[in-house]
């Protein structure tokens, strides 16, 4: 974690959220949720820092964080993470966002396996703000395919 002040690094992590946002040419950028305006629409996330005793282990304060989409006047928690390391933050809250933006996108073929379309999708998408992050995440999709590989359903009995 960073030698800075809390609310330094805050607001650091929160500028950088704004930065990948334009990268990924949202129209409702991921903001903090003091920022979003109660009737609007987009992507928001709480970021508190968590004290050692709080953590859930013993590498010291983490940072909580918790993604909310707003859609239509109603909130959906996208994802949630206790995590020490503030890159691996950031990575988790851009694949929540990438992950839904890809999955938003998809031209699904019925009765094939959606999954690869989407994967490539989310891979282009988080290479436009971090191309180490698109090669973790295809690394994990690689592992998830290999562990439950695609098929098309009409293969499926």
């Amino acid at each position: 974690m960073s030698e800075e002040a809390p609310e330094e690094r805050m607001v650091a992590l929160h500028s950088l959220a704004a930065e990948y946002s334009q990268k990924l040419d949202l129209t409702n950028p991921v903001l903090s949720r003091s920022a979003l305006s109660t009737a609007r629409d987009g992507w928001w996330f709480d970021l508190t820092l968590v004290s050692a005793e709080d953590a859930d282990d013993d590498d010291g304060p983490a940072w909580w964080f918790s993604l909310i989409r707003r859609e239509d006047g109603v909130d959906a928690v996208q994802s949630e993470a206790t995590l020490g390391n503030e890159e691996r933050l950031l990575f988790e809250l851009f694949s929540s966002v990438t992950h839904e933006l890809a999955r938003q996108g998809l031209d699904a073929i019925e009765g094939s396996d959606f999954r690869p379309q989407m994967f490539a999708d989310q891979h282009r998408l988080l290479a436009a703000i971090n191309p180490g992050w698109a090669a973790l995440k295809a690394e994990q999709h690689r592992r998830l395919l290999a562990q439950s590989p695609a098929q098309d359903v009409a293969d499926v009995d």
